[in-house]
């Protein structure tokens, strides 16, 4: 389990004060919490998709093989873009999402975000990106999912 600060000044033991513009790694299966005593990132990956709905904020189902390694979660940077699930492979800049959202200026810095080498997998509590959703083929699943333990 890596625990990550919600702000830039935070983070894992070691990780030095750039973590949220370089990122922590994300391994699958694996865990990451968010503060000291804040929400879970799980990874789990199996042959068949996890039950439960994968609404794209608390859960995401992806496909397994366009992921790519590493994975890192990390927050926004200037110039971000990522295929919103729903909007038929449409490029949306993430500064334009976060304000369609009405995330405030001063909370963009705190949203996590997954990221593979091929770009933003998703906006962690909020959307997927469609590149990486299962289709007909998909054989492999990873499931990330947002949890709150106690």
């Amino acid at each position: 389990l890596i625990t990550v600060g919600r702000r830039a000044r935070e983070g894992p033991a070691g990780a030095g004060a750039g973590w949220a513009t370089t990122g922590a790694p994300l391994s699958i299966p694996g865990a990451i919490q968010f503060g000291e005593s804040g929400p879970h990132l799980l990874t789990l990956e199996g042959y068949q998709p996890v039950t439960g709905q994968a609404d794209g904020r608390s859960m995401l189902i992806v496909d397994a093989d366009r992921l790519g390694s590493p994975l890192i979660v990390r927050t926004w940077r200037p110039g971000d873009w990522f295929c919103p699930a729903g909007m038929k492979g449409h490029r949306k800049k993430l500064q334009d999402f976060f304000v369609d959202q009405k995330i405030p200026r001063t909370r963009r810095g705190e949203v996590p975000l997954v990221v593979a080498p091929a770009g933003i997998v998703w906006v962690v509590g909020y959307r997927g990106d469609e590149r990486f959703l299962p289709g007909e083929a998909t054989a492999r699943f990873v499931t990330l999912k947002l949890t709150k333990e106690e």
